[in-house]
Formats: C-alpha cells, sequence, structure tokens
C-alpha cells in the first residue's frame, strides 16, 4: 500500500509539473470551458464518457510532449537534428490529439437545437459576468507563470 501512495505523489508530482507548462494550461482553460459549456447543452451519460476520454488523452498527450521535450532538453543542450525531430515528432502527437478532440466535440455539439439553447444561456447578465471574469482569471492562469519563469532566469543571470 506505501508503494502505492508513492507512485500516486509521483504521478501527482509530475502533474505539477507539466501544469508549469503553457500549453498544458492552455489545454486545462479549454477543458474547463468545455466542461462548463458542456453541463449547460446537458451531455448524455455516453457523451460525458466520450468528452472525459477526450479531454484526458489530450492532457496526458501534452504531459508526455514535455517529459519528452525535458529529457532531450537533458540529454543534449545542442540544436542536434535528431533532437529536434524528436521533439517535433512529441509536439506532431499532441496536434493531432487536439485536432481529433475538436473534431470530436463539432459530433458532440452538433444538436442544433441544444446548441443554440446552450448558447443562449451564455447571454444572460450573470453568466456574461462569470465569463468575463473566466476569461480573465484564464489569461492570468496560462500567461503568469511565463513571466515570472522569465523573471527567474532574469535573476540567475546577474
Amino acid at each position: 500500500m506505501k508503494s502505492f501512495i508513492k507512485s500516486v505523489g509521483y504521478a501527482l508530482r509530475g502533474i505539477y509539473y507539466a501544469a508549469w507548462e503553457r500549453n498544458f494550461r492552455i489545454d486545462i482553460v479549454a477543458a474547463t470551458l468545455v466542461i462548463w459549456f458542456s453541463v449547460i447543452y446537458n451531455l448524455t451519460s455516453a457523451e460525458w464518457t466520450a468528452e472525459i476520454l477526450i479531454i484526458a488523452t489530450v492532457l496526458s498527450g501534452e504531459a508526455v510532449n514535455t517529459a519528452i521535450e525535458t529529457l532531450c532538453d537533458r540529454i543534449s543542450k545542442e540544436n542536434e537534428e535528431k533532437i529536434k525531430r524528436i521533439k517535433d515528432l512529441a509536439a506532431g502527437a499532441v496536434l493531432i490529439k487536439a485536432v481529433a478532440a475538436i473534431a470530436a466535440a463539432i459530433f458532440l455539439f452538433k444538436d442544433s437545437d441544444r446548441l443554440l439553447n446552450a448558447l443562449s444561456e451564455f447571454s444572460s447578465p450573470p453568466r456574461m459576468i462569470v465569463l468575463i471574469i473566466f476569461i480573465v482569471l484564464s489569461a492570468i492562469f496560462i500567461f503568469a507563470p511565463e513571466r515570472a519563469k522569465a523573471r527567474k532566469k532574469e535573476v540567475n543571470k546577474k
């Protein structure tokens, strides 16, 4: 049992590391927005299952991409062609997953009556205010850690 708890701790630490990557944070924001919209759209159990699997696939792909990039940077700081190719392949895999997620979303939200009903929910003033707050907080969540990283690099150079 102790080793299982340790394994979960390592996995949570990995998610924490991934959360420091801008693209992972963008995916988190997109997933949160999709989930919020899905609640209003009133997905069926099967649709929720598909959505959860799609979100998990994109997020785990982004985490694996980050792991590969980190390993490549550790192996070689130089601009080697093979390292570049490995990084591009990993990034390409994430792009494939993201495009597939968008395609799946088109199918999930294809019912025009349900779509228009869900979209009309966002026109109410309280939801509009919440949406604006969400957008502002999302921008902070996505870009603030990048600024902190840049400041830390600047301080370390001095």
